[in-house]
């Protein structure tokens, strides 16, 4: 879709005012009068993409896949599912929408769809369900079935069956003539002659695909962990990177659109059992032979049967949506990150969608470095444990704070404040005719358990366990708070910061 309104913008720019968007298809005489047609902008557009993709490889930007963590990525790929799921909808139903794109653009494709439903196309509608079904307990129902009772190792590839049989029904009954049933329609037979970019528009272009590139690695790395961790293999986004960038510049020497990775079509091959890319060899193989030879032969086949494939094979993606129960139990921002992600890329669009998710999982690491938890335990020794604890009686009175996270510019003011609330609270409790043992967490007292006799704090101890790194304003705080600790020291109140400092 982005490729599609990248080159639409640019044909425009050529035969001057707005044009209807591109649509992906085989031939484009609407534009056979130009100086410039619209698959040397596709053309073209996917060199300029493969020239992002590769200096991002070459720069070693890598790192920053570093930033999509498994909630962002479990979010975006939801998220994107959705508008998936959502452009399968009018083959599914039989109906004509005008397309739509931009910011919010689904609402609009949802609104358009909606009106649409007195004019579905029975037929149609039917023969979507039918696959679905058929699809669905196949998956579900049958296939394990027969696992259990034959132990049947070998795949059923129930696509290909129901591509065969539907495209042979199509043929056979016409449906495209008797119940205006939209097909394929004809696929031109052999290769496509090689065709290099047209280098006069590669600046517009490279303007045009940059946001298309970023989209494509996101999606192409985000997929490739996802599909990592389910089968248990490492990803390495630096091949990763050469592997899509150099897949681009090639296919930029080919009448082709940019090269991503296909939602649908990926989980279509992980749901017919494929574990390692050997399946893309069989797959190329059949691609291949249905190019040369076997085209004409799905000229009936229904649109909606290949509408109904992709839309069964995103149930595994819609199933993430069971996961944010267990993330909200385990960490709520990790949560909050999940369902920004996945509202931003399902309301917004794609491209904005990512780019917030980003900016917000890079806002949390801000909020928690600049605001982390910190806490105070202190107490006082009365006598011995029991009569083997020597040590015990000798130990000084003791608060120890602590700062869980590493101390920084951004956090400086909090870490000072902090501990001056520590120190209060802690004077203030020897100022009581009972000592206590207190534990507090973030300003917060725990439970305190009474206990009697009053003797002087000597130590202030500060756990820097959790710093693991600071900058100088962190080391002139940590001195400043030597020399408050000091200042504030009396007669009946000393700490000793000495030994920490």
């Amino acid at each position: 879709l982005m490729a599609g309104v990248a080159n639409d913008k640019v044909f425009a720019s050529h035969v001057g005012g707005k044009v209807e968007l591109i649509q992906n298809q085989t031939h484009f005489d609407v534009a056979v009068h130009y100086a410039v047609t619209p698959i040397q902008i596709a053309t073209t557009l996917t060199f300029a993409i493969g020239i992002w993709q590769i200096l991002c490889a070459l720069l070693r930007l890598q790192f920053l896949m570093t930033y999509f963590s498994d909630p962002l990525v479990s979010g975006f790929t939801t998220g994107a599912a959705v508008h998936v799921l959502v452009a399968q909808i009018d083959d599914l139903m039989g109906v004509q929408v005008p397309k739509a794109s931009g910011v919010g653009y689904i609402f609009t494709r949802i609104y358009d769809l909606a009106i649409r439903v007195p004019q579905v196309n029975v037929s149609t509608l039917i023969i979507s369900l039918v696959s679905i079904v058929f699809l669905y307990a196949g998956k579900e129902y049958i296939s394990p079935f027969l696992k259990k009772k034959v132990h049947l190792r070998v795949p059923i590839p129930y696509e290909l069956i129901l591509v065969a049989s539907t495209a042979a029904l199509g043929a056979i009954l016409n449906w495209h003539e008797n119940n205006a049933v939209e097909i394929v329609g004809n696929i031109p037979a052999g290769l496509p002659q090689p065709e290099l970019p047209t280098f006069s528009i590669l600046g517009e272009c490279l303007v045009q695909s940059i946001g298309i590139a970023i989209v494509i690695i996101a999606v192409h790395i985000s997929m490739a962990k996802m599909l990592g961790k389910k089968f248990n293999y490492h990803v390495d986004d630096s091949q990763e990177l050469y592997a899509i960038s150099l897949t681009s510049l090639l296919g930029g020497c080919f009448p082709v659109y940019p090269v991503s990775t296909a939602l649908g079509r990926t989980m279509v091959n992980v749901q017919s059992g494929s574990k390692t890319l050997l399946s893309t060899v069989f797959s190329c193989v059949l691609l291949l032979a249905i190019i040369l030879w076997l085209g004409p032969y799905l000229r009936a086949l229904p649109r909606c049967v290949l509408a109904s494939i992709i839309t069964v094979a995103l149930k595994s993606m819609f199933m993430k949506c069971g996961q944010v129960k267990r993330i909200y139990s385990i960490s709520k921002i990790d949560f909050l990150i999940w369902m920004v992600s996945f509202l931003a890329t399902t309301l917004i669009d794609v491209m904005e969608g990512l780019a917030i998710s980003i900016a917000f999982a890079l806002f949390t690491v801000i909020c928690r470095s600049q605001w982390p938890k910190w806490q105070y335990f202190y107490r006082s020794t009365q006598a011995k444990q029991n009569e083997n604890d020597e040590k015990a009686t000798e130990k000084s009175d003791i608060c120890v704070f602590r700062f869980d996270g590493p101390l920084l510019f951004t956090n400086v003011e909090r870490f000072k404040n902090s501990l001056k609330l520590t120190t209060d609270s802690w004077m203030e409790s020897w100022k009581s005719k009972d000592s206590q043992e207190v534990s507090t967490m973030n300003g917060e007292q725990k439970r305190p358990q009474n206990h009697s006799g009053e003797e002087k704090p000597h130590f202030l101890i500060i756990d820097c366990k959790a710093m693991a790194y600071c900058d100088y304003m962190a080391a002139c705080a940590l001195n400043e708070s030597r020399i408050m600790s000091n200042q504030r020291a009396s007669p009946e109140f000393t700490i000793d910061a000495e030994e920490f400092f």
